[in-house]
């Protein structure tokens, strides 16, 4: 019989173990699964938001920060779906929605593994977007447009798909109402009015409500702060107001290919 040295038994045990997990988890998963829905899309663009006030519904459990679930593998996926839906059934609710941005180019895999899934992919204009994301990091405009573009391309890619629906910040912002009974019929949900005082009813929200939030750098502590408040705050109405910001060059941008084609098929004017 071979004997593998410690250091490499320790590392197939930890595997084994991850994968056995996994196993279990997948089990626990399909055995009581209930509706699940994925909020995605753009960054900066509203995702928060509609997290937030998707979660006062009365049958809805939605995890107050971004899992991440399905952008590192099944196994890790099987593992964050086990306990959301545990999550779900220990506070008496019989629907599970998540909120990760970047699982917007991870839809096909969800499709295979939680089968009947809905999208609701958030689009918003990339002037805005671009300009957001570079307050955020120092004036990196170059960050914000390749993130828009990415994004942007992973909604076009999907938004015609039957289990999808496109939801624009900027008609959140201007009726809020009628956009929330779209998405709840979309979601085989009825619209709860309560939805619309989310703000009335403070909950710790995002990475400032993880205990890791202590330890991130400042800027990501500055950030994660904002979007608390941001969070429990009524909807404020930010539109336009990146393109007021934006530098000419990257306004022009918009009007140029790649980004125009994108606008365009998401209802933007890019010269607008």
């Amino acid at each position: 019989m071979i004997e593998l040295p410690n250091r490499f038994a320790r590392r197939a045990g930890r595997a084994v173990g991850a994968t056995t997990r996994a196993f279990a988890a997948r089990r626990r998963a399909r055995g009581g699964m209930l509706p699940f829905a994925l909020i995605a899309g753009l960054p900066h663009s509203g995702t928060t938001l509609l997290a937030r006030i998707v979660s006062e519904h009365s049958r809805v459990h939605v995890p107050n920060h971004e899992t991440e679930a399905f952008t590192a593998g099944r196994r890790h996926a099987w593992v964050v779906v086990a306990r959301l839906l545990a999550d779900a059934r220990a506070a008496g609710k019989t629907f599970v929605v998540e909120k990760t941005p970047d699982h917007v180019a991870r839809l096909d895999l969800v499709r295979r593994m939680l089968p009947g899934s809905r999208f609701v992919l958030v689009a918003r204009d990339g002037r805005d977007v671009t300009a957001s994301i570079a307050r955020r990091f120092g004036g990196d405009y170059d960050r914000g447009f390749d993130w828009w573009i990415t994004a942007a391309r992973s909604i076009v890619a999907e938004m015609d798909a039957p289990d999808v629906l496109l939801s624009r910040y900027e008609d959140l912002v201007l009726d809020p109402k009628s956009r929330l009974e779209a998405i709840c019929a979309f979601l085989g949900l009825d619209f709860e009015p309560a939805m619309l005082d989310y703000h009335a009813r403070q909950k710790p929200w995002g990475d400032a409500a993880q205990p890791r939030i202590a330890t991130a750098d400042p800027a990501h502590q500055a950030h994660a702060v904002r979007r608390q408040a941001q969070a429990n705050a009524p909807i404020y109405d930010a539109r336009g107001e990146g393109r007021r910001i934006l530098p000419s060059q990257w306004v022009a941008a918009f009007s140029a290919e790649p980004a125009r084609s994108l606008m365009l098929r998401l209802g933007y004017d890019p010269a607008g």
